[in-house]
């Protein structure tokens, strides 16, 4: 019997110095009948070219005008014919088992997303020990419930990407990634864990993640970056509405862990742009709802109150406020 179709998505870019080792990483996978959707999102360098050169009738290539990685990634979806699909970034790499041990896995437990591991390298493939002593994956099955109160904080970096899963389609039906935005997946994940019936996580470290010099991650952060406090308003929204009132708090740790982060790089002028305005209103929401609804610490209470009574100096003076 024949094994399903399996759609790699691969949205490019630019990418000429680092598309033939992700490329043929997929090709070379162990489970062979995949498709892969290479999305060519407007590029001006060889990509392309490079790309051509390489014989395999399993690679297809889409051209577009340059939208960005959501609406690539979205282009690459309305593509797809397999049963289950997967997403690598065209810079990044993956191990030779890394699509048929994650198909495993979700026939194993019959789970609709397997997740997998990840190892942080640079550009010449070399480990990077700074940041991979950092929290690994464990084997697990759990429900979304589950999955969202043991990972949410401060681990839930590990479950973030779209690019290390593996993905039942049928998750995609009514899902699409949310364009223009910087941290596009913070936005759709919870969205797709809903959807799920099972998760099954492996330790196995199966994907490589090229840590670029000039990469986005890898940029000084910017008022963009507060595209991931608005997604997690609406993981906020999801979880209340779902009546997990427990992991509210720890949404609101999250979110406050990026101003801490983003604000000391912003000027005078970002702080009074309509963008900033309206990222500080979510917030409020979220602060005035937990200081009359959640079940929080006196010292979280008293950050709360602070921010309702002195929102500009809370912003200024937010790196040493503390709850703990």
């Amino acid at each position: 019997m024949m094994e399903p179709l399996i759609s790699i998505i691969v949205p490019v870019y630019n990418v000429e110095k680092y598309i033939i080792k992700c490329i043929k990483s997929i090709i070379g996978n162990s489970y062979k009948n995949i498709e892969v959707i290479v999305v060519n999102d407007g590029s001006t360098d060889s990509s392309i070219n490079l790309l051509k050169t390489i014989d395999d009738v399993r690679i297809k290539i889409f051209n577009k005008e340059n939208g960005g990685l959501s609406d690539a990634r979205n282009f690459g979806l309305e593509q797809a014919k397999g049963e289950f699909i997967m997403f690598v970034d065209s810079d990044d790499y993956i191990h030779q088992d890394m699509v048929r041990k994650l198909y495993h896995e979700i026939m194993a437990y019959e789970a609709d997303l397997a997740i997998c591991d990840f190892i942080y390298v640079n550009e010449n493939g070399e480990v990077l020990s700074n940041v991979e002593n950092q929290f690994t994956l464990e084997e697990s099955v759990m429900e979304p419930k589950e999955l969202f109160d043991r990972y949410l904080l401060p681990n839930f970096g590990k479950f973030i990407p779209a690019w290390n899963k593996l993905y039942k389609s049928s998750l995609f039906k009514e899902e699409r990634f949310d364009c223009n935005k910087l941290h596009e997946d913070e936005f759709i994940l919870h969205r797709i864990i809903s959807k799920c019936k099972k998760i099954v996580c492996s330790s196995d470290k199966l994907y490589y993640y090229v840590q670029r010099q000039n990469s986005i991650m890898n940029k000084k952060k910017s008022i963009r970056n507060l595209d991931a406090v608005e997604a997690l308003y609406y993981r906020f929204i999801y979880f209340k509405e779902n009546d997990y009132y427990e992991l509210l708090p720890k949404v609101e740790e999250n979110m406050t862990w990026i101003f801490r982060t983003v604000i000391p790089n912003l000027n005078g002028n970002d702080m009074k742009s309509d963008r900033f305005l309206y990222i500080v209103s979510l917030y409020k929401k979220i602060i005035q709802f937990l200081f009359l609804h959640g079940k929080i610490s006196f010292k979280r209470r008293i950050r709360f109150l602070i921010f309702m009574l002195f929102k500009n100096y809370y912003f200024k003076f937010l790196y040493i406020i503390v709850d703990e």
